[in-house]
């Protein structure tokens, strides 16, 4: 759940240097202290930080992959294991789902979604308690 240095990030990917860019690290990213603690206050200041950037850019389009606990954070909602949505970043800095729409009650889930809830909910609650 850390990252790795900087400098062993760009010599682990040399070879995709042209591609990948690092310009938004720094030596020392990876440290958990600061707005990087596990901390309720720091997540929270996590989550202002990234929404932010993500507003300011100018791509319309903007792929998010991340941890479980940061986007249900982030959303307010759980996903299952690799599950893709959509969401609308409004001016006003609230995530607003496309696809699919955020269920209302344990009806609209699936069989899947149930078991993954079940495992994960009780998980996820206990998490936020401590942040």
């Amino acid at each position: 759940d850390t990252g790795s240095p900087l400098l062993e990030l760009q010599e682990r990917f040399a070879e995709s240097a042209g591609t990948l860019d690092f310009s938004e690290l720094w030596s020392g990213w990876e440290v958990k202290q600061g707005e990087f603690l596990d901390s309720g206050d720091a997540l929270k200041a996590r989550m202002v930080r990234f929404r932010e950037w993500i507003a300011s850019r100018e791509e319309s389009k903007i792929v998010v992959v991340g941890h479980h606990n940061f986007l249900v954070a982030l959303l307010g909602v759980t996903f299952l294991n690799c599950e893709v949505r959509k969401y609308f970043l409004s001016p006003e800095g609230a995530w607003q789902p496309l696809e699919p729409g955020v269920s209302r009650s344990d009806q609209d889930l699936s069989e899947k979604e149930l078991a993954h809830l079940k495992v994960y909910d009780p998980m996820v609650r206990r998490r936020f308690k401590i942040w």
